[in-house]
């Protein structure tokens, strides 16, 4: 199975508490890297779904997105600090008794000393929150990857194809070869034919510039090597499969008009 390096994944988790957005999406890159955007409050989890992502994506520049939405009622409450009343109290008396005046404290003018009462965030349910965050991110990856494989099968089915047009081409040529070097030799021996007029002329000086050519257009292995490469091109379905050595184009012994405009 082929897998694109490219794709993108998405999925939401909604609930009557909140909503968890995760958004996958990744280049290609020699290694796995991994780029993670999330609010503070998730921070904590960071070392857990990096260990999840890398079970389910093993290469690629891949960023993570993850947006949160708290749908409840701000989750605060209100606390009692009895221990600093105290003191507040204690110094109110000592106040009193030091300058002779009445200690008229109320519980209202108490209660607007500072820290006696504070607002205070109810903690999260960590677990509870991992599990949310665990099933988007999960769903997220089986998008991102199932994107993957869909590629990567257009992928697989345009190298088959060009594989097939090569095969065609090699098969063109096989079946010019022999023709190219009979028609070399009538071409030149009817160019010195033109050039000398009546003079005679020397066969096997025809016949050795004929050898030289024939040696230097032999394709004879190119289209061997070609059928084989191209078998396992189709097998591996990658980008292995030559069909000539560097610089051995089919312009290189032949016109290429012949090879595709034919």
């Amino acid at each position: 199975m082929i897998k694109s390096m490219t794709g993108f994944g998405r999925h939401e988790m909604v609930t009557d508490e909140c909503k968890i957005s995760v958004e996958i999406k990744a280049v290609n890159h020699r290694y796995l890297d991994l780029g993670i955007k999330m609010p503070k409050k998730f921070n904590y989890f960071e070392a857990s779904m990096r260990t999840l992502l890398k079970d389910h994506i093993q290469r690629g520049k891949v960023d993570i997105f993850v947006t949160y939405e708290d749908y409840t009622d701000a989750k605060v409450f209100l606390k009692y600090n009895r221990s600093l009343a105290q003191e507040y109290m204690d110094s109110f008396k000592k106040m009193s008794d030091d300058f002779g005046i009445d200690n008229d404290v109320k519980v209202s003018m108490l209660a607007r000393c500072p820290e006696v009462l504070t607002m205070e965030e109810v903690p999260e349910d960590e677990e509870h929150m991992w599990e949310l965050l665990k099933d988007a991110l999960l769903k997220a990856c089986e998008g991102f990857v199932e994107s993957r494989i869909r590629e990567g099968e257009n992928l697989k089915n345009d190298l088959i194809g060009k594989l097939d047009y090569m095969l065609e081409l090699v098969d063109f040529i096989k079946e010019r070869s022999p023709k190219v070097i009979a028609e070399y030799r009538q071409k030149l021996e009817d160019k010195v034919k033109e050039l000398l007029a009546s003079a005679s002329v020397d066969d096997s000086r025809i016949a050795t510039e004929v050898t030289i050519f024939a040696d230097k257009i032999c394709v004879d292995e190119e289209p061997h090597r070609g059928n084989e490469e191209r078998t396992f091109g189709r097998r591996q379905c990658r980008k292995k499969a030559r069909f000539y050595r560097p610089g051995d184009e089919p312009g290189g012994k032949y016109d290429p008009l012949e090879i595709y405009g034919s």
